[in-house]
C-alpha cells in the first residue's frame, strides 16, 4: 500500500486497514482520538500492546531536497557548454544545471521515447551530444535495440535528434548497449558501437563533420574508432587485432573516413591501448599497465618513455601545450616529450588519490574525476587543492552518514565527504589516511576532542580487519597509532564513553584512558562470539551470539554479571534508546527492557516474511530499521523506518529506494533535517521536525504495568491546591526525563523536563479538574488533580 499524495497515512494492521487524510496541523480527529485514548489507558490502567504486529505508518515527507543524482564508483560528469554542465548515470537518466554555484541538477527531457536510457554524454565544443537505447520486443525479430543520438545548443530544452538506428535479435544481443564518442575537434567527431562476440568483435561506426548535426556511416566496420585522432594534417587509428597471433598496426589516411589508409608497425599491449594524442610535433602512445611509447617519425619508430612508478593509466589529454595523465596514483604533468613528470593531484579522497578521467576546460589546469568522485576543479592554479563540483553528496546512494563535530559526515565506498550546511559538501582530504582503504565514516568516534578511526579493508563497518587505528588531534592531521595491539580476531569497532576509549572485535574488548597511547584488556566473560558493545558512563553491555547472553559490569569491565536474553538463535542488535534496552531481532521482531535486562517486553512480533534487515539509533532516541526483502515482490517493508518505542510503531519513509538491491541506506539527523541516501537510490533531505511530531500522533505509548510508573514517581501535594506540586524520582530513573501535561479532552496544556530526582512542577493557572502527566521515555503517565 503506497501513496503519493502527502497527506495521506494507512495505518496497517493485520485484518484491517484504517485510512484518514489530512495535511499537517490539520490532520482529522486524529489527534483528539490519539489524546483520548492516551488518556484513558493511563487513567483506567489499559492493558499491554497485543501481542500481534505493532502499527506501521507510511510517510512521504514534503520538501525533499535532491542532493546529489550521480553513480558514485563511475563519475560521468562530462559535458559543460553554452552555461550549462550535463552529467548522466548510465543505464538511468541524464541531468544538467547552470554552470553557477549553488546551482542544482534537474532531469535532462525532450527525448522521442519514454523508455529510453541515457549511456553516453559527449562535450563537442558548442554542442553536447547524448546517446541514448531504447529496449522493445518484437514478436517477430525478438528484442529491438533503438540507438538515438541526440545534440543540444544554447539551453537544454534545445535537444534535437541526429541519428536513429537499430539492432534486432542477434546483432543487438551482447552489444555494449552504450558507445562511445570520440570528439576529435569541434568538427569532426566520431561514434562507435562494439559488440563483443569472442574473438572477433563487431563494429556499428558514423561519424560527423559538422559537429554532430548529420551523421555517416563508416565503411570501416572492423574497426574501433574509440581512439581516432588527428596528428598535424593527417588522422591516425591504432587497431589492436582481436587474433592474439596478429601484430597491432596504426593506420595513417588524409581522410577523416579512413576510405583509404597506409598501416604501420605499432607496439603491441598485452592489456589494452588507452589512448593515442599529438603533441609538438610527438606522437603519444600510452597503454594500460605495461608500457609509454612516443614517436617523432610519423610511427615508423618508437622510443620508450618512463612513467610514474606505480602508476596505473586511466586517460591522458593534451591541454594548454601540456601532456596530463589520469592514474591510479593521482594527476601528472609533462610540458615536452622527454620532460619530467610532475605531481599535480593531491586530492585525497579515497585510499589512494586516483584520478579516472580528465575534462580540459579553456583555462588552467583539466578537471578531473576521482575515485567515487563526480568531478573536481583546481582550487588553485598550482593544483594543490581541488573542490567539488556539484555541490551535492557524492554519488548515488552515500550508504553511510554520521555527524560528528558539528559536520555531517557521508562516505561511499572509498571516499568520505562533509558538510557544515548538510548542502555543501568537500572531501574529507587527509593525507594522513593514504594508505586506508574504505574508510567508514560511521566508525569514526570522537573522544575527547580527538577523533578516532577503525580502518580496514571490506565495507565497514560489517568487515573492518583489525589493521589499526587512526587519529586525528584536535587542529591536526590523521596518523597512524602505531601502538595499537594486533591480537586477533576480526570486525574493528570503536566506542568511547567518559575518559575511556574501546576498541572491540569477536574475540576482546581493550580500554585505553590515555588517546589511544596505550591500551589494557578487559577481562571479558565472552570466550569468541562478542556481538555487541556498548559503554554507557561506567556500565558497559556484552551481547554474545553464542550462546546467546547479556552481560553486564557497572565498574567499567572489572567484573561482570549474566543478564538473560528473550532469544536462543538468531542475529540481534543491541542499543540504548532513551534509557532502555532494545533488542532488534530478524524480521522486525524487537524487546525492550526497561530494568537493564532483568526482564524483557516484546513490543513487536516481526512480519512473516523472508528479509534482509539492520538496526541504528539515532541521538539516542529513534530506533531505525533499514528492511530489503530478498524478492522483489514485497516492497512495502522495503526500506527505512522508525520508531520512537522500542519498535511497538513504525513510521516507514517513501522515499526512492533501489528495487534491484539489497538493503544499504544510510540515516542521519543534522540540524532540522533528516539525511536519507539509497545504494543507487540517490541522496536526498527533508525537514525532520513534522515527522517527529506526526509520529508522536499516531503512536500513542501504552504505560508499562510492571513496574508501576506511581511506584517510580511521587507526587505531592496531590490534589495541587496552589498552583504547584512536587515530582520525586527513583534513584535508578535516568534523568532527564520530558513530560506533557494533558486535560480531559486529550489536548496538550503543558510539557517540560524533570532534570533533578526532586522536581517543582509548575501548573500555572490550569484550571480545576483531572489530568494525565505523562512521560514519553518512562512510557507511562500519573494522574494530577487540580483543585483551587
Amino acid at each position: 500500500m503506497q501513496s503519493s499524495d502527502k497527506g495521506r497515512w494507512n495505518y496497517t494492521q493485520p485484518g484491517r486497514v484504517l485510512e484518514r487524510i489530512g495535511i499537517f496541523g490539520k490532520f482529522i480527529s486524529m489527534p483528539l482520538l490519539v489524546h483520548r485514548f492516551l488518556l484513558l489507558a493511563c487513567l483506567f490502567q489499559a492493558l499491554p500492546l497485543p501481542a500481534q504486529i505493532s502499527t506501521i505508518t507510511q510517510y512521504m515527507p514534503a520538501g525533499v531536497d535532491t542532493l546529489g543524482p550521480l553513480r558514485a564508483e563511475t563519475p560521468q560528469v562530462v559535458a559543460c557548454a553554452n552555461g550549462y554542465c550535463y552529467a548522466f548515470s548510465r543505464g538511468n537518466a541524464a541531468f544538467y544545471r547552470p554552470d553557477q554555484p549553488d546551482s542544482r541538477w534537474q532531469p535532462l527531457g525532450g527525448f522521442d521515447d519514454p523508455e529510453e536510457a541515457v549511456y553516453g554524454l559527449a562535450d563537442a565544443g558548442a554542442a553536447v551530444l547524448v546517446q541514448t537505447l531504447a529496449t522493445h520486443y518484437d514478436p517477430f525479430s525478438w528484442y529491438v535495440y533503438t540507438y538515438r543520438l541526440y545534440r543540444t545548443t544554447g539551453s537544454p530544452d534545445s535537444l534535437e535528434l541526429t541519428l536513429e538506428f537499430q539492432l534486432n535479435g542477434y546483432d543487438g544481443l551482447d552489444s555494449d548497449r552504450f558507445g562511445y564518442f570520440n570528439v576529435v575537434h569541434t568538427d569532426l567527431v566520431y561514434f562507435t558501437l562494439g559488440k563483443s562476440v569472442g574473438i572477433d568483435n563487431q563494429y556499428w561506426n558514423y561519424y560527423s563533420t559538422d559537429n554532430g548535426v548529420s551523421w555517416t556511416a563508416l565503411g570501416l566496420q572492423a574497426r574501433n574508432l574509440f581512439l581516432a585522432r588527428q596528428a598535424g594534417n593527417l588522422y591516425v587509428l591504432p587497431d589492436q587485432p582481436d587474433y592474439f597471433n596478429e601484430s597491432d598496426s596504426l593506420y595513417w589516411s588524409n581522410k577523416p573516413d579512413f576510405s583509404s589508409y597506409n598501416p604501420t608497425y605499432m607496439p603491441g599491449s598485452k592489456f589494452g591501448q588507452v589512448d593515442i594524442r599529438w603533441l609538438h610535433d610527438t606522437l603519444f602512445y600510452f597503454t594500460n599497465r605495461d608500457s609509454f611509447y612516443f614517436s617523432a617519425f610519423g610511427g615508423l619508430f618508437w622510443e620508450t618513455r618512463a612513467w610514474p612508478d606505480q602508476a596505473e593509466i586511466n586517460a591522458i589529454a593534451v591541454h594548454n601545450d601540456r601532456l596530463y595523465l589520469a592514474t591510479n596514483n593521482g594527476l601528472f604533468e609533462s610540458a615536452s616529450p622527454s620532460g619530467k613528470w610532475t605531481p599535480l593531484y593531491q586530492f585525497q579522497d579515497c585510499y589512494y588519490p586516483e584520478a579516472y578521467q580528465l575534462y580540459p576546460v579553456d583555462e588552467g589546469l583539466p578537471w578531473v574525476s576521482g575515485a567515487a568522485t563526480a568531478l573536481l576543479r583546481p582550487a588553485d592554479p598550482a593544483g594543490a587543492g581541488w573542490r567539488s563540483f556539484d555541490e551535492g553528496l557524492p554519488g548515488n546512494g552515500t550508504r553511510y552518514l554520521k555527524v560528528l563535530r558539528d559536520t555531517l559526515y557521508g562516505s561511499y565506498g572509498v571516499a568520505t565527504y562533509r558538510s557544515a550546511d548538510g548542502l555543501h559538501w568537500e572531501p574529507l582530504n587527509a593525507p594522513g589516511l593514504r594508505g586506508v582503504n574504505y574508510l567508514n565514516c560511521t566508525g569514526i568516534v570522537e573522544h575527547q576532542g580527538q577523533l578516532f578511526a577503525p580502518a580496514g579493508y571490506g565495507y565497514a563497518p560489517v568487515s573492518y580487519q583489525n589493521n589499526g587505528i587512526f587519529i586525528q588531534p584536535a587542529g591536526q592531521d590523521w596518523h597512524f597509532l602505531d601502538t595499537f595491539p594486533n591480537t586477533g580476531g576480526y570486525n574493528l569497532y570503536l566506542s568511547a564513553s567518559g575518559q575511556y576509549l574501546y576498541w572491540y572485535n569477536s574475540l576482546q574488548v581493550q580500554r585505553s584512558d590515555d588517546l589511544g597511547a596505550t591500551w589494557a584488556p578487559l577481562d571479558v566473560p565472552v570466550a569468541n562470539s562478542i556481538s555487541a558493545f556498548i559503554a554507557s558512563g561506567d556500565t558497559l553491555f556484552l551481547l554474545e551470539y553464542s550462546p546467546h547472553l547479556l552481560w553486564m559490569s557497572t565498574d567499567r569491565g572489572m567484573t561482570w554479571i549474566s543478564k538473560p536474553l528473550p532469544v536462543s538463535s538468531g542475529y540481534f542488535a543491541l542499543f540504548l534508546q532513551k534509557g532502555r534496552l532494545v533488542l532488534g531481532g530478524e524480521k522486525l521482531a524487537t524487546w525492550a527492557s526497561d530494568d537493564w535486562g532483568n526482564t524483557w517486553k516484546r513490543t513487536n512480533l516481526g512480519i512473516s516474511t523472508n528479509y534482509s534487515v539492520s538496526y541504528q539509533m539515532l541521538d539516542d532516541d529513534i530506533l531505525v530499521a533499514h528492511l530489503s526483502p530478498n524478492h522483489y515482490a514485497l516492497t512495502f517493508y522495503r526500506g527505512v523506518m522508525l520508531s520512537l518505542d522500542a519498535g511497538a510503531h513504525w513510521l516507514k519513509l517513501l522515499l526512492p529506494v533501489d528495487q534491484g538491491s539489497y538493503v544499504f541506506y544510510g540515516l542521519a539527523r543534522y540540524g532540522e533535517y533528516l539525511y536519507y541516501s539509497g545504494y543507487n537510490a540517490g541522496n536526498y533531505r527533508f525537514p525532520f521536525r513534522p515527522v517527529l511530531q506526526k509520529l508522536e500522533e499516531i503512536t500513542p505509548k501504552v504505560p508499562v504495568r510492571e513496574p508501576r510508573l506511581e511506584n517510580r514517581i511521587t507526587i505531592s501535594p496531590n490534589p495541587a491546591v496552589s498552583g504547584e506540586t512536587w515530582l520525586t524520582a527513583d534513584p535508578a530513573i535516568r534523568l532527564p526525563q520530558r513530560w506533557q501535561l494533558y486535560d480531559a479532552q486529550g489536548r496538550l496544556v503543558q510539557e517540560g523536563e524533570m532534570d533533578m530526582p526532586r522536581y517543582r512542577l509548575g501548573l500555572g493557572q490550569a484550571p480545576e479538574g483531572v489530568y494525565a502527566l505523562y512521560f514519553p521515555g518512562l512510557g507511562g503517565a500519573l494522574k494530577v488533580t487540580v483543585g483551587w
